[in-house]
């Protein structure tokens, strides 16, 4: 398996072309032919997979027929494996967890002492992986394998190719490289083919769908809960997080700031200092570089506010 090497999810990555390129009448030809000309598609075949090298050919046929009249096809074999891959990587989906642990204080003739302790020490153990798992949910996926049996045909062809190590020398020797390329002209079968193979490789858990471009990706790393494609994408969320979060912190100050206008010509000493509290948090909150459109007005305000609820208490005598 190359789980552990970065480069491992070279291979794949034609797949996840053809899973996020956006198909139109227009452009379903150039979509296919942009997918199988991807410098990732050459290194297929260089890259082990468990049981084969990796080397499928372009696949522009759906059913028996070539895909040249019309962009259905495509977009059904697109829309279908962007499907499965949204329930895989759909956190809620296919969580299972497993039997619950006996009860050793469930009356029972005839139990010995040993088989007691033996009892209490199983189902603290089941304890123990149920009380994990709940922290790891496990995906249950019968589903996806089903799927994949009936999507791939069991009469996939294959064919042999060798790479000398000794150009000089006409025979093929045991040190020469045989690969065994799988010869696949059908889209739904090549995309499903290698699918499997992401399986066998280890590389299911690494698929991710982004939270900012909402496209779906390969993980470079066996990080686990990842949510961005990229760096840039994780910074795009990020900003706009943050943008989103101001907006709403000086909208909060705005509301506080014409309560306490109200407040300030009522001159109720009471209502006066509660609300300034409030505003004073407000504004910090609001303006937390002391700077800003509406910055110099909000502190004058204040001023004006603290200076009245000294004077309202002056004339109260407090």
């Amino acid at each position: 398996m190359a789980t552990a090497k970065k480069d491992a999810i070279i291979p794949y990555e034609p797949f996840f072309v053809f899973v996020n390129t956006k198909i139109t009448e227009s452009n379903y030809t150039e979509a296919l032919e942009t997918t199988f000309a991807h410098p990732g598609f050459d290194k297929l075949g260089k890259f082990q997979s468990r049981y084969v090298r990796l080397g499928v050919e372009p696949a522009y046929f759906l059913e028996g027929k070539f895909i040249d009249d019309s962009s259905q096809p495509v977009l059904r074999v697109q829309n279908e494996i962007k499907k499965d891959l949204t329930r895989l990587t759909d956190p809620t989906q296919d969580f299972v967890l497993p039997a619950p642990p006996p009860d050793p204080s469930e009356p029972y003739p005839n139990r010995s002492p040993e088989q007691e302790k033996e009892l209490r020490h199983l189902a603290s153990q089941i304890k123990e992986q149920v009380d994990r798992i709940k922290k790891e949910p496990v995906k249950d996926l019968n589903w996806l394998l089903q799927k994949i049996r009936s999507r791939i045909s069991e009469d996939i062809p294959f064919r042999l190719s060798f790479v000398k190590k000794n150009n000089h020398d006409n025979r093929l020797q045991f040190g020469d490289e045989v690969y065994l390329h799988p010869a696949i002209k059908d889209l739904r079968i090549w995309a499903y083919f290698l699918l499997a193979n992401l399986w066998a490789d280890g590389l299911l858990q690494r698929i991710g769908l982004c939270k900012t471009c909402k496209q779906f990706f390969l993980a470079k790393t066996e990080k686990k809960n990842r949510q961005y494609c990229s760096q840039r994408c994780a910074q795009r969320i990020t900003a706009a997080e943050r943008t989103k979060a101001s907006r709403v912190r000086r909208a909060t100050w705005d509301s506080i700031r014409e309560d306490l206008k109200t407040a300030l010509q009522n001159e109720n000493l009471r209502s006066v200092e509660k609300i300034l509290r409030k505003a004073q948090e407000a504004f910090v909150a609001a303006y937390p570089r002391q700077k800003g459109p509406g910055y110099e007005e909000g502190k004058t305000l204040l001023t004006r506010a603290e200076k009245q609820v000294q004077r309202l208490k002056k004339a109260k005598g407090h």
